[in-house]
């Protein structure tokens, strides 16, 4: 199973080459992904210290492939945090599935916020064609806004179907937003 998940990881790095030679980004090394996996965990269990510290290269991918699949690198296994987000906010959860996955979902949305908090760092330096820092900043803040959100909406003991839908959206419009400006930009 090991060399499985090695050989699946590999062959994401791999890809990542295809598509980020197009961005002028370098794919991430499986080193690299694994450092950023670490500094995403320890924040979680730490509540949020330390996001100046992880981020230290000058890449975000490593970093951003946390939302992915465990198989492609991601921290989260099935799905990943991404997809799951995704899922979420289009279809409304049974308020009992909802309680039954609340520690899982909330874990996610703390894997998110630490996510974000590294980000802040990888905003750019410089206002390009399109590219305005302070949209990054804005887009951030609010991926880690809709987080908590999502963390305290989970909290409850009955969470609310329609307001998990709604935050799970905002967070999900979010990262869409960014990746427009951002990641999907021609260079």
């Amino acid at each position: 199973m090991r060399n499985l998940r090695v050989g699946l990881l590999a062959f994401f790095v791999a890809g990542l080459v295809l598509l980020t030679a197009n961005h002028g980004m370098s794919a991430p090394t499986m080193e690299q992904i694994a450092q950023a996996r670490k500094a995403i965990e320890e924040m979680v269990k730490t509540g949020g210290k330390g996001a100046d510290k992880a981020a230290t290269d000058n890449e975000i991918l490593p970093v951003m492939i946390a939302f992915k699949p465990e198989a492609k690198g991601g921290i989260m296994a099935g799905q990943g945090i991404e997809l799951k987000v995704m899922a979420l906010a289009k279809k409304t959860v049974p308020a009992d599935q909802l309680a039954k996955e609340a520690a899982d979902l909330i874990k996610m949305a703390q894997h998110t916020k630490a996510i974000g908090d590294i980000a802040h760092f990888y905003a750019p330096k410089e206002n390009k064609p399109k590219m305005n820092p302070k949209d990054w900043v804005k887009y951030n803040d609010d991926m880690k806004k809709y987080s908590l959100d999502l963390i305290e909406a989970l909290k409850k003991p009955a969470p609310d179907k329609d307001e998990v839908k709604k935050i799970a959206n905002s967070l999900n419009s979010s990262c869409v937003n960014c990746h427009e400006k951002f990641r999907d930009a021609e260079p």
